[in-house]
């Protein structure tokens, strides 16, 4: 999947995660439905994420997600910010994976600015078992990224899933981990939970 810079081709309005088609049909029915909750289910991470191993590093990303196509994840998330603005819609919630990995971050209203306005959350999937036992000394050095992404909330190697629980008021997501995927038997556990409010763009700590 290979890395891109900030400045390199994923800027190029050109490249396309979704597709023509695909991108019209979100523009036109994102905030089209007055629904609560507005919850995209997808493959790879969309959220901005700096892979840089180290804060005084340049800035980094993978080639394979979201942010390898930036101009078409700037679209998306204008998209979602507009109809946001109206009125139309709220509550954007992204669930992903993909990546062996489980993240939780807030979504950002442009993608060349971490500081800019929250628009939504993130939750990424742990793998169920294609990685290894839970490594801790990699686990601590997963969390540079934190370091170099503000909104990343969670960084975990763990293998487990993700539980989600949705009412009126919030979304509540919970890991459910082993620190053994090779033995049959190993405890399951809750790692982390978080949730998102009603009419609160962003990730809360639960």
């Amino acid at each position: 999947r290979g890395t891109v810079t900030d400045d390199g081709p994923r800027r190029d309005p050109s490249r396309l995660m979704l597709g023509d088609e695909q991108e019209a049909w979100f523009r036109a029915g994102f905030g089209r439905v007055p629904a609560r909750w507005n919850i995209v289910p997808q493959q790879i991470l969309m959220a901005r994420l700096n892979t840089a191993a180290d804060p005084e590093a340049p800035v980094v990303f993978s080639a394979g997600t979201w942010d390898g196509y930036q101009a078409s994840q700037q679209r998306l998330f204008d998209t979602v910010s507009t109809a946001l603005d109206r009125g139309t819609a709220r509550n954007f919630v992204v669930l992903s994976g993909d990546v062996h990995c489980g993240y939780v971050s807030d979504v950002h209203a442009d993608t060349l600015n971490p500081e800019s306005p929250v628009i939504g959350a993130e939750f990424t999937s742990l793998s169920i078992s294609s990685a290894q036992d839970f490594d801790p000394a990699a686990n601590e050095r997963r969390q540079v990224r934190r370091a170099v992404n503000p909104s990343l909330k969670w960084a975990d190697l763990h293998c487990g899933y993700a539980l989600c629980d949705l009412n009126p008021a919030e979304l509540r997501v919970d890991f459910r981990v082993v620190d053994r995927v090779s033995v049959h038997d190993d405890p399951v556990f809750t790692a982390a939970s978080f949730t998102v409010q009603d009419r609160v763009p962003g990730v809360t700590a639960a």
